[in-house]
């Protein structure tokens, strides 16, 4: 059972119960945290994110059923599906394409700064990001590492 389901955080009683019940020729998935990013109504990209906390590893979704799903999903409509591992203490994503259309993206294991993930999301849907939100993530971010009393002791140490 995940954390946010002991916290009630998403409703696991239907997930329980579909595992539990519906039996066995009625199998479902159940994700982290899956998103569909769109553009102008049209999906471009299938993500599943995974707090760093599970591991980065590589993901293979041949010995996935659950990411077999998703690969399927969205090889039928031509979009890019990847498991994006982040971390939300310094705000780093590492993804893992899962098809060809991701492929065309992101190399295997390929680390990103947020502001560099967030430039492969707008890149996804043939967009540049704006320079002004760009701009407010780095500060952001700097707001935040100074205010952190890891990050200020990280930063004095290496700058």
């Amino acid at each position: 059972m995940t954390g946010s389901e002991r916290t009630g955080w998403r409703d696991e009683k239907i997930s329980n119960r579909h595992r539990d019940f519906y039996g066995q020729n009625c199998p479902m998935t159940n994700v982290d945290f899956l998103v569909v990013e769109y553009d102008r109504l049209e999906a471009v990209a299938i993500i599943d994110y995974k707090h760093c906390a599970k591991g980065v590893q590589p993901w293979e979704p041949k010995s996935d059923p659950n990411l077999r799903v998703l690969v399927k999903v969205a090889d039928s409509l031509g979009i890019p599906c990847l498991v994006a591992i982040y971390h939300d203490e310094d705000w780093w994503y590492r993804v893992f394409p899962l098809n060809d259309a991701a492929r065309r993206f992101y190399e295997d294991g390929q680390d990103f700064s947020e502001v560099g993930f967030v430039q492969s999301l707008y890149a996804m849907r043939g967009r540049a990001a704006p320079v002004e939100m760009l701009v407010k993530l780095k500060l952001v971010k700097r707001q935040w590492a100074s205010s952190t009393p890891i990050n200020r002791d990280r930063e004095a140490m290496y700058g």
